[in-house]
Order: structure tokens, then C-alpha cells, then sequence
């Protein structure tokens, strides 16, 4: 059973939480809550019998702290500290527009919960969970990590393996040094996870300071991400009556096309009748045609 109560505001220690408050989130939450007030109680846990943990709902407890509410209706509920965390990490993947670098610490962090708590589930595992098979049905069994957080969250179990190797392969040093610049996209992303980690926080400072100056050179990478002038990690990032359609250029923006379109919930997506749903419809179908032709081109 929930236990739903009000909470003095002054006993919640919101603790380490991997996603900073946006600003811009608060004031929005600010004006609803003054309009039409809190609908969704926060989620905390109980550390004693003063104070409390927040578990879900950093926005709409500090939307309340700055309108000057002195408590807030909040879950009480009985949760193991990876329980917690899971649900920190569901919270956000659920309810927030994320940058791809929230994303993916979100869900590599997901992963290392949830594997926790269902060691069985891990790669490598399948050998042990064959023996467990005699004392348990498969079905009794937790799902692999990608398929539940896709069912949790409603991202596409390919996001979500993209999400997750992109957060486990960057150091989180690197990852914070991006998050919220120009840089914080898939397609650097899928670029920075593959330098050594000992070198990405080097690489990400260069690049974020190639961005500022885009006509130094890139010549601190190396392959393909080290053509001065085009392509690689930054050189999309170049102005844009410069830029370059080379064929690692045009492979970027392909790749943070997709990201954005994969980032799409069925929510986005909800649009009146009329013209604007008749015109969705026809572009959602042109662009299933086409991506159907590169399909063939690229087999």
C-alpha cells in the first residue's frame, strides 16, 4: 500500500541525482501548479523519521520550493537503494525530453541496476540460467534488460542497446564536458565512444573548442575522424556555407537524423484531425518509402 502524505518541503534531501534541474522546466511546472496545483504527488522513501529521499520528481519539488510552498504530497514508498535508482532512471527516460547525452547516461545506468538486481539477465548468463530452468519457468524469469526498459519506457529496444553502449564506452568525465554544448549528439557520440577512454576528455575539450573556432585544424584525431576541413568528429560541426558533403559528413547527419526520429514517442506524435494529422500521415509514408529504397541500396 502507497502511503500518500504532505511533506515538509525543508525534510527532502533530493541526494546525488544524475540530471541537473532545467530551468526552464521549473517555470513551466511553476505556472501549472499556480494554475491548476500538483496532480502528481512526488515519489520519496523514508531515511528516518524526520527526513526524507526523493525518489522521483526533482522538477516538481523545487517548482513548489520556489513558489514558496512550505510542503508538497508525496509517495512514500519502500524501496532497496537499486530499487531507487531504477526508478530515478525510469522517471526521466519516461517523463523528460533528454539530450542524447542524458540518454545515454540514463540508460547505462539503467543497465548496471537492473543487472543487479537480475544477475541472470547478464550476457554470459545463459549458462547458469539453464540450471536455474529445473526450479524456475522461463517465464518466471525477469526479461533481458533491453526488452524491459523498452517496455518501461517506450524507447525502441535498438535505442536503447545504442543508448547503453554509447554510456558504458564514454567516461563520464568526457560525458559531462558535452552534455548540454553544441556536441551533445549521436552522431559525436557514436564517434567518441570508439577513442580510448584515457583520450576522450582530451578529444571532447579539442572538438568543443574546434566548434568555437572552426577553422583550426583537427589533426588530434586520427582515421577517418582526422581530415582537416571535413568529415570526422567535429567537422560537421563546421559553418554552414563551408561544410562539406563528404561521404563521413553526409554518414553523421544520417545518423542524427535517425537519433532524432527514433527519439519520437507515439505522445509526439498525437495531433488533431485535420489538415496537420492528413499531412503527418503523408510525409510519415513518403519517408517509410524512401527509407525502404536505402534499405535496398545499402543491402
Amino acid at each position: 500500500m502507497i502511503d500518500v502524505r504532505n511533506i515538509p518541503i525543508s525534510d527532502i534531501d533530493i541526494g546525488g541525482r544524475l540530471r541537473q534541474i532545467d530551468d526552464g522546466q521549473v517555470e513551466s511546472l511553476k505556472e501549472s501548479i499556480l494554475e491548476i496545483g500538483l496532480l502528481n504527488p512526488i515519489t520519496v522513501y523514508a531515511i528516518d523519521e524526520n527526513r526524507f529521499g526523493l525518489v522521483a520528481g526533482a522538477h516538481r519539488l523545487e517548482a513548489c520550493r520556489r513558489i514558496g510552498h512550505d510542503e508538497i504530497p508525496g509517495s512514500v514508498v519502500e524501496f532497496s537503494d537499486l530499487e531507487r535508482q531504477l526508478a530515478e532512471c525510469d522517471e526521466n527516460l519516461c517523463a523528460s525530453k533528454l539530450t542524447p547525452v542524458e540518454e545515454a547516461r540514463f540508460v547505462a545506468r539503467r543497465k548496471e541496476v537492473y543487472e543487479a538486481i537480475h544477475p541472470e539477465t547478464k550476457r554470459g548468463a545463459n549458462l547458469e540460467n539453464a540450471r536455474v530452468d529445473s526450479l524456475a519457468t522461463r517465464e518466471e524469469r525477469a526479461p533481458r534488460f533491453i526488452t524491459d526498459t523498452a517496455a518501461k519506457t517506450g524507447i525502441s529496444e535498438r535505442a536503447v542497446g545504442r543508448h547503453a553502449e554509447r554510456g558504458s564506452k564514454i567516461i563520464d568525465e568526457a560525458m559531462a564536458l558535452i552534455q548540454g554544448t553544441p556536441l551533445d549528439k549521436g552522431s559525436y557520440l557514436d564517434k567518441l565512444k570508439d577513442v580510448a577512454p584515457e583520450k576522450q576528455v582530451e578529444t571532447a575539450k579539442q572538438d568543443l573548442e574546434n566548434h568555437s573556432n572552426p577553422r583550426k585544424s583537427y589533426g588530434h584525431l586520427s582515421g577517418a575522424t582526422a581530415q582537416v576541413g571535413q568529415g570526422g568528429i567535429a567537422g560537421r560541426y563546421k559553418t554552414a556555407d563551408t561544410q562539406s558533403r563528404s561521404e563521413e559528413d553526409i554518414f553523421d547527419r544520417f545518423i542524427a537524423l535517425v537519433d532524432e526520429i527514433e527519439s519520437l514517442s507515439l505522445a509526439d506524435l498525437v495531433v488533431g484531425a485535420g489538415r496537420k494529422r492528413a499531412v503527418l500521415g503523408q510525409r510519415a509514408s513518403s519517408l517509410a518509402d524512401r527509407m525502404s529504397e536505402l534499405m535496398e541500396a545499402i543491402a
